[in-house]
């Protein structure tokens, strides 16, 4: 979807991409925001002068499958709900980003011992590495394919900070051992 910005004249003055389906937006003149909501039950505020997300408050489809403390100072949560994103969540905040990469829902996740390695397990078949840079920021870093049914379990070993392998588990009974990429500079 998008939310496009109309002037009193009725021209487009902006328009802002969303990756979700909306179901309403407003103005919020005390706040100085732009609300919009959407299917997947999230709220998103939006500054008027950058048309910037500021903020986004998820949702949740059903149940929550799992939770894991991320980062290095695990100031936020990474949640696996009943769809094919992970939601990242600032504790201090409770503001949200999603992390796309799986193509179904993603059933399990599995953090390093430094909290910078990410691993997700989905019904796609596949593990998603995702590795946090310097800055914090979140990114796909690997994709493992090689199961053949759904991807129920993942662990991270947990003796080197950034982990070197990982073990996955699958509901077509068996276990697959993955090298981990070695992390970049910065990142």
């Amino acid at each position: 979807g998008e939310i496009r910005v109309f002037d009193n004249a009725g021209s487009c003055v902006h328009t802002v991409p969303c990756q979700s389906e909306l179901t309403g937006c407003f103005f919020d003149a005390r706040a100085n925001q732009l609300v919009a909501t959407t299917v997947e039950h999230a709220i998103m505020t939006f500054a008027p002068e950058q048309f910037e997300r500021t903020k986004l408050f998820f949702g949740s489809y059903d149940e929550v499958v799992d939770v894991r403390f991320i980062g290095e100072d695990e100031a936020h949560v990474a949640v696996a709900t009943n769809t094919e994103h992970i939601q990242i969540v600032d504790v201090a905040t409770m503001n949200c980003t999603l992390m796309h990469g799986h193509t179904d829902v993603v059933l399990c996740l599995a953090v390093s011992a430094d909290g910078r390695t990410l691993a997700s397990g989905s019904k796609d078949n596949s593990i998603n590495v995702w590795r946090s840079n310097d800055a914090g920021v979140w990114y796909l870093a690997a994709k493992g394919v090689g199961h053949a049914g759904d991807v129920t379990a993942v662990a991270v070993s947990q003796k080197q900070a950034g982990g070197t392998f990982l073990v996955s588990g699958s509901k077509d009974c068996t276990m697959k051992m993955w090298q981990l990429p070695d992390r970049p500079a910065g990142g």
